[in-house]
């Protein structure tokens, strides 16, 4: 398409005779007041995403990292800052945990009203306490 000559003369004509809204400022645009349509829609899209995600996640005390990026990239395509945002917004916290027997660790995600002691976990819909390793187990997102 931008091959050919006219196409791309069409375009250069088009953007140069485009009116700028007043007050318009392209190094730092303000979404709430400056946004177009599309730009609307692709928020929202990514909303929904986030909402499905959280669904996802429903029961989950504790997930680790990888298996939630995982998650997140092949069933809505979401970056890890997406995911951050997500959880970050409905309470999720980070922080280092250890697992299992062989010493597992790395990054986890903990729920809100959740906690996360010595390799175990409490919360709400875990019972009394539940090995890590076990609420991995019982939470896979293959």
């Amino acid at each position: 398409l931008l091959d050919d000559t006219r196409v791309v003369s069409a375009l250069y004509k088009w953007f140069m005779n485009y009116d700028l809204p007043t007050g318009f400022e392209p190094t730092s645009v303000n979404v709430a007041t400056q946004s177009t349509a599309l730009m609307r829609q692709v928020a929202e899209a990514g909303r929904v995403e986030q909402q499905a995600l959280l669904h996802d996640l429903e029961g989950v005390c504790v997930v680790a990292r990888p298996n939630l990026e995982a998650l997140a990239k092949r069933r809505y395509q979401m970056s890890r800052k997406d995911i951050s945002t997500a959880l970050a917004g409905d309470g999720w916290h980070k922080r280092a945990a250890k697992w299992g027997e062989q010493a597992c660790h790395g990054i986890v995600w903990v729920r809100d009203g959740c906690t996360l002691t010595d390799g175990y976990v409490h919360g709400p819909g875990v019972g009394h306490k539940q090995a890590l390793v076990d609420h991995f187990a019982q939470h896979r997102f293959d």
